[in-house]
């Protein structure tokens, strides 16, 4: 039988903050080229509505030519403009990720919580738990399960059982940071 020959479906990388993801990011970087790779990451804005803007105006034929997409953005980037994709992820342990957050925070001037969490001399505890982000309120069960709009403190049972069985169902494989090179190799 004869057809269309099928596009391959692009890797999509959803990078969850202070996972190691840059690292993962650059190993995918090499591996399909520069050219290749389409960045969906927060601007000026704190969020991934530029990025997107730019996919959703990209034309079709210069998204097939994608090899691989990757950024602080939810499962699911794919529908709309993908027939289908390749998923993969990096989970870290959430306090260890969420201390590294917040010492990332305070080393960046860039980052958009940077002048409201040193303009308060924000301890910790306060970063974590004074409602800043929704990044800080459950940010891995809430990227995975793709769902979008969910409040504060809205992440429950029904949400990770969500992410769960996307993993489950759309995920080719996941890594833990706590295991970098084995979650590498796993991904080779």
């Amino acid at each position: 039988m004869t057809g269309a020959r099928r596009e391959p479906s692009p890797l999509v990388f959803v990078h969850v903050p202070r996972t190691g993801g840059i690292t993962l990011a650059s190993i995918i970087d090499r591996h399909y080229g520069h050219d290749r790779v389409f960045y969906v990451y927060a601007g000026s804005e704190g969020d991934t509505s530029a990025a997107l803007r730019e996919l959703e105006a990209m034309p079709e034929q210069a998204r097939r030519q994608l090899a691989a997409l990757h950024g602080h953005h939810r499962f699911g980037i794919h529908r709309g403009y993908f027939e289908s994709a390749r998923y993969v992820t990096l989970f870290r342990e959430p306090v260890d990720r969420l201390v590294s957050y917040y010492h990332y925070v305070l080393e960046n001037p860039e980052h958009y919580l940077h002048r409201t969490v040193v303009g308060s001399r924000m301890k910790l505890v306060d970063f974590v738990s004074g409602g800043l982000s929704i990044e800080l309120d459950n940010g891995q069960t809430r990227q995975i399960s793709g769902r979008p709009g969910v409040a504060m403190g809205g992440c429950g049972p029904d949400m990770l059982a969500e992410a769960k069985a996307n993993l489950d169902e759309h995920f080719e494989v996941f890594g833990l940071t706590e295991c970098f090179a084995k979650s590498i190799v796993l991904m080779k």
